[in-house]
């Protein structure tokens, strides 16, 4: 599949053995993961909202059970907090520059709402390259304790 190395494990696989980060072999969170797989142009169509049909008829998923270390386990409190936080800050900006007629917090508030959007994104530790039906293809920088490399 392609030029890239890739990892095959089955859909419903537990992949929870170490850090899929880094490898470490002291895992502090377990999580039961959807990993999600589009084709690249159905991800174009999706961005610019042409149809929620086209995601769904193209759209593939899977489940996995994956592990994360200390370091790369992240509190979903702690999310939402950086999440919402950089949501209020913009709000905030925006008002305060509008008020103001600043447009340097106009311009602030909008990497704010990009600060906003990155950190709600962050929330998914793994994405598939391709799913088949009961098979996940993961990119080989991913860790597992047993790597199957094509």
């Amino acid at each position: 599949m392609g030029k890239h190395k890739m990892i095959e494990v089955a859909n419903g696989d537990d992949l929870s053995g170490c850090c899929i980060k880094c490898g470490s072999d002291k895992v502090a969170q377990e999580l039961d993961v959807v990993v999600e797989w589009l084709p690249a142009w159905a991800k174009y169509i999706v961005a610019v909202d042409f149809s929620r049909l086209i995601y769904n008829k193209f759209r593939q998923e899977g489940l996995l059970r994956i592990g994360l270390c200390a370091k790369h386990a992240q509190s979903p409190i702690k999310k939402r907090i950086k999440a919402y936080g950089s949501l209020l800050a913009a709000a905030a900006s925006m008002g305060l520059g509008l008020a103001t007629q600043t447009p340097l917090l106009i311009v602030l508030s909008v990497a704010l709402l990009f600060a906003f959007l990155a950190f709600i994104m962050e929330g998914t530790p793994l994405r598939a390259v391709k799913i088949d039906g009961e098979r996940i293809w993961l990119p080989a920088k991913v860790h597992l304790k047993e790597q199957k490399i094509e």
